[in-house]
């Protein structure tokens, strides 16, 4: 049976080809070390089912973080401006999509993937005095087994 843990790598390893980003995380890490922008996966449940005669059905549900550098507190210059943070923070989710799209069913891992409700990007992060923007995507997967 596949893992949460085994589901967030993978993910993890398909995103991480996204030009746009400089780091992806299959944990959520205490800090960014000033990087961005970033993705991270949390495991967020499973709801598991029994087929009669079929074995399980799992779906495993993971939440999806991006996060661009949006200020830092601490008086550090940026790179670019709270506008560019705010497109960059859409350049990514749009990239994401794709590689879901791409990746609906991915052997030895899941059979389905799909949003499980719409992303939410309206409450920032503050992280080691730097304000992040942060948009969180709920995404299940079904695994059979």
């Amino acid at each position: 049976m596949v893992s949460r843990k085994a589901i967030r790598k993978k993910l993890k390893e398909l995103l991480e080809g996204i030009s746009l980003l400089q780091d992806a995380y299959h944990y959520k890490p205490h800090t960014f070390e000033g990087q961005s922008p970033v993705i991270y996966i949390t495991s967020s449940g499973t709801n598991t089912r029994w087929l009669t005669g079929q074995g399980f059905q799992n779906s495993i549900y993971v939440n999806l973080h991006i996060c661009t550098l949006y200020a830092s507190t601490l008086g550090e210059t940026i790179a670019y401006q709270e506008e560019q943070a705010e497109d960059l923070l859409d350049d990514i989710e749009a990239a994401i999509r794709n590689v879901l799209k791409d990746n609906a069913a991915v052997a030895g891992h899941w059979q389905g993937l799909r949003y499980f409700d719409r992303s939410n990007a309206d409450t920032p992060m503050l992280i080691e005095g730097d304000l992040y923007l942060h948009e969180i995507i709920p995404l299940v997967m079904e695994v059979s087994k």
